[in-house]
């Protein structure tokens, strides 16, 4: 009797988006277990390569990876201050994503499992988060064993649940925020029913309350708007009367978010954060590179002074968080690449955007069971680039998960004709 192994695409592509989505979860927290994020990115590289073989290197064009590419080049090409400096990891990085984007479109099945994975792979950080806020004893135990010091935003462990088993509180505020984005999407694109329904609620509203525990307005407000815009653009078709509730909805979970807040004091960091939004260390620090960034844009208007230089800018260096970026995407592709390399930037996350919009829409009128993989995708890429404007997510380990999001559209997209024709399973899964 022989043994036959068959070499399964999906198979493949789901070991590739699990390897990605381990990264971006836990890239601090690897290296204190003893796993090295290079022989991730190894085997992240090898199974690039096992996909294009399995897939015989058939891709299928999207008019949107056009962009990716050419930006591709300006990360490499664009006097990349990290090459110059002997440097690779992000720039890595960054180029290990974007061909990720590129090199997974030939089937669309696995689109429908990569949510799940996100959700799974993503879970410790929520249940860690709501653990050590419940018992700061654990949180200590943890740090003992992991990081041997305390991450910023914890006040010296005095609060460990706001960064949870991540390396900083803004990183678990991205972690969190993908699990709730994931969970009202199954809200959205499901029928689910009785107690299923019900355990979606109280894990949506688990993953809300836990990004407020987290005391990041940016996620906690991007968040929002990206589940209350994602609503909309998956119903516009179905009228006003949907956009009205989108508004109601986003009422009452203000209304809810306060009255919890005057309920449980710990939530107040939360309120402090967002009504000092300008005249906080944060804030002022923020406003500090801005400045600097857009002073020396006009140096070299066109091409920029070289990509991730802003991070070794002399003139900037004293300012606390200064090396990771400018905590504004967009300000800070204008210092680093110019016009230029902003354009074709903004181009590439806007013709995805859409893209993907135009996915969901005819996603959902066809009823098709690709639906949440396509809100998902949608959510996820809205997030991102509204939090652009107060984030580094594409110089970062964030840009990850929106590669992620992006690789889910692209493969859709190239497949739409198989996409729209595979309905039924979702809506008979929900009812069960």
């Amino acid at each position: 009797m022989k043994l036959r192994f068959k070499f399964d695409y999906s198979v493949f592509v789901l070991l590739l988006m699990s390897v990605i989505i381990i990264e971006a979860n836990y890239w601090t927290l690897l290296p204190k277990l003893r796993i090295n994020n290079d022989l991730l990115r190894m085997i992240w590289a090898v199974l690039m390569v096992v996909v294009l073989i399995v897939s015989h290197f058939r891709m299928k064009a999207v008019r949107a990876e056009l962009f990716w590419i050419v930006y591709l080049g300006v990360v490499l090409l664009f006097r990349n201050a990290q090459l110059l400096r002997g440097e690779y990891k992000n720039t890595l990085l960054i180029v290990l994503c974007v061909i990720s984007m590129l090199v997974c479109t030939y089937k669309p099945e696995w689109t429908k499992t990569v949510p799940v994975l996100l959700l799974i792979i993503g879970l410790p950080n929520l249940v860690a988060t709501l653990l050590f806020y419940v018992n700061n004893k654990l949180y200590l135990r943890f740090i003992a064993a992991t990081y041997k010091t305390y991450q910023a935003g914890t006040a010296l462990g005095a609060y460990g649940y706001k960064a949870g088993i991540a390396g900083h509180y803004s990183h678990n505020g991205t972690y969190l925020v993908i699990l709730m984005l994931i969970f009202f999407s199954i809200l959205f694109s499901m029928k689910l029913r009785g107690w299923k329904k019900a355990v979606v609620i109280v894990a949506a509203v688990a993953a809300l309350f836990a990004v407020f525990l987290t005391t990041k307005r940016a996620h906690l407000l991007f968040g929002g708007v990206a589940i209350l815009l994602t609503y909309y653009i998956a119903n516009r078709s179905s009228g006003s009367k949907k956009l009205m509730w989108s508004i109601v909805i986003g009422a009452i979970l203000i209304v809810a978010a306060e009255l919890v807040i005057d309920a449980v004091p710990e939530l107040s960091n939360t309120v402090d954060r967002l009504t000092s939004a300008g005249i906080d260390s944060a804030s002022v620090n923020r406003l500090t590179m801005w400045r600097y960034a857009l002073s020396h844009f006009g140096e070299n208007a066109l091409f920029g002074h070289g990509w991730y230089s802003f991070g070794y800018a002399q003139g900037i260096a004293y300012v606390d968080g200064a090396f990771a970026g400018a905590h504004n995407v967009y300000i800070q592709l204008l210092y680093e690449v110019g016009i230029i390399g902003f354009v074709i930037a903004v181009l590439a996350l806007a013709i995805t955007l859409v893209t993907t919009c135009k996915n969901l829409i005819a996603i959902k009128k066809a009823n098709s069971d690709y639906l949440f993989a396509a809100t998902v995708s949608l959510s996820i890429q809205i997030f991102f680039i509204i939090y652009g404007f107060t984030g580094n997510f594409l110089f970062d380990q964030m840009f990850l998960f929106y590669a992620v999001s992006v690789a889910i559209s692209f493969a859709i997209s190239a497949n739409m004709p198989a996409v729209l024709d595979c309905t039924g399973n979702r809506l008979q899964k929900g009812a069960a």
